[in-house]
């Protein structure tokens, strides 16, 4: 490295990367990756890493904030299966979960885990959520995937499946 190159090397998680360069180039490719992978807030204890040190105040606040959330995440799930027709398919089912942990996202995005926790935690558990959300991404027009950390891949619902899904919550129970 020549003394005109600037070098970054980041890990996070499951994230690394490096960038060397110009200072310039450097600092751009740095800016877009801290937006595109969310640095700021993973580095600032914001998200679910536990890469940062915390205080063990900041832990049990965290913690509480997350078991409220939680249980209200399941109340508000729970009246939205209530909506959905009985004989519903698995793939409906994953939609639906994905597509409200969706909306529940600073992002506007949901990992297959979330999905999961989501239909366990009702007392749904759907073999193999990931190939079927795979399958999905492939064959149909309704979910796409947005992004990939490491191995952990962010999904969206595409107009058309959040058209869908807003049809099974309107239909009664059959």
């Amino acid at each position: 490295m020549n003394e005109n190159n600037a070098k970054i090397h980041l890990k996070i998680g499951d994230i690394e990367f490096s960038i060397e360069g110009s200072p310039e180039y450097v600092a751009k490719q740095y800016k877009e990756m801290e937006e595109n992978l969310h640095l700021r807030e993973r580095l600032t204890g914001e998200s679910e890493t536990t890469e940062k040190p915390a205080s063990s105040r900041r832990t049990r606040t965290t913690t509480t904030k997350r078991k409220k959330t939680l249980q209200s995440t399941t109340q508000d799930f729970s009246q939205w299966l209530e909506k959905l027709p009985k004989n519903l398919k698995n793939r409906d089912k994953v939609l639906v979960a994905g597509y409200f942990n969706q909306l529940r996202s600073k992002d506007h995005v949901f990992r297959v885990r979330e999905i999961n926790n989501t239909l366990k935690n009702q007392g749904i558990n759907i073999t193999n959520p990931s190939s079927l959300i795979n399958n999905i991404v492939k064959s149909q027009n309704i979910l796409r995937q947005v992004s990939r950390e490491g191995r952990q891949k962010y999904f969206q619902l595409t107009k058309e499946g959040e058209k869908h899904i807003r049809e099974l919550l309107g239909s009664q129970r059959k």
